[in-house]
C-alpha cells in the first residue's frame, strides 16, 4: 500500500578511483578550464551510507593530486533545505598547481596598456558598484571544518590552520581558529548576514608575533 514501504537503503564501501579528472572530463565532452597543472588524479575511499534523501561518508581517505586528506561529509536533504556537514584534514594544502602560470613583468605591464589604451579599461576602473548576490546563502546550511598542516600559495608557507565554516538561515560565520604565518599565530572571524537580501558584512582578525620581513621576501 502506498506510503507503508520502507524507506530504501544502501550502506557499503566507497572506492572511486579517477586517473585524471581533466581527462576525464574532457573525455565526456566537457573540458575543465580550470587554471594550472592540477586536478589529476583523484582517490576516494571510505564506509557510504543512504537512507532516502540522506547520505552519509564517513571514515573518508581522499586523494587529489599530490593532497591527502581525511574526513566525512554528509547531506540531509529531509527538511526545507538540504544540510550540509563536512570535516576535511589535510597533511599539507599546495595551492601552486592550482594557479594561472605567473606572466613576466614586463609582458604583463605590456599587454595590461594595450588592452587598455590611454583612456583605461573597464577593468582596471576600481571596485565594482554591482551589488553582491546572497541568495546562495539561502539555498542550504552548512557546518564545515577543515584543518590543515600547512598550506602553501606560491613562496608564502602558511603554517597549522583550523577553519569552520557555519550557514544557517542565509546567515554564513566562518572562524579562523587558527593559523600559524611567519612566527605568528592569528585567529579572525568573518559574517556575513544576507537574510535581509542585502549582505551585511563583518571581520575580525588577530595576529600577534608576525615577522614581516621574511612574509614579505617570499611574497615578493
Amino acid at each position: 500500500a502506498p506510503g507503508s514501504a520502507e524507506t530504501l537503503g544502501l550502506q557499503g564501501k566507497l572506492a572511486i578511483d579517477i586517473p585524471s579528472i581533466r581527462e576525464l572530463a574532457a573525455w565526456t565532452g566537457n573540458p575543465l578550464d580550470a587554471p594550472g597543472e592540477g586536478l589529476g588524479p583523484f582517490n576516494i575511499s571510505g564506509e557510504l551510507e543512504m537512507t532516502g534523501a540522506k547520505i552519509a561518508l564517513t571514515n573518508a581517505a581522499i586523494k587529489l593530486d599530490e593532497i591527502v586528506g581525511q574526513g566525512l561529509f554528509s547531506v540531509d536533504a529531509t527538511g526545507a533545505k538540504p544540510m550540509i556537514k563536512a570535516e576535511l584534514t589535510v597533511e599539507e594544502l599546495n595551492l601552486n598547481p592550482y594557479l594561472p602560470p605567473e606572466q613576466e613583468g614586463a609582458e604583463a605591464s605590456g599587454s595590461s596598456a594595450g588592452a587598455t589604451g590611454s583612456g583605461g579599461g573597464a577593468g582596471n576602473e576600481g571596485w565594482s558598484d554591482e551589488p553582491i548576490d546572497v541568495s546562495a546563502l539561502g539555498l542550504f546550511d552548512a557546518d564545515l571544518a577543515f584543518n590543515a598542516g600547512g598550506i602553501l600559495f606560491k613562496d608564502v608557507k602558511i603554517g597549522k590552520s583550523s577553519l569552520t565554516v557555519v550557514l544557517k538561515d542565509s546567515k554564513l560565520t566562518a572562524d579562523l581558529a587558527e593559523m600559524q604565518l611567519y612566527d605568528g599565530a592569528g585567529k579572525g572571524k568573518i559574517v556575513i548576514d544576507g537574510a535581509g537580501g542585502k549582505p551585511a558584512i563583518a571581520a575580525d582578525f588577530d595576529l600577534a608575533n608576525f615577522q614581516a620581513g621574511p612574509f614579505l621576501n617570499d611574497l615578493a
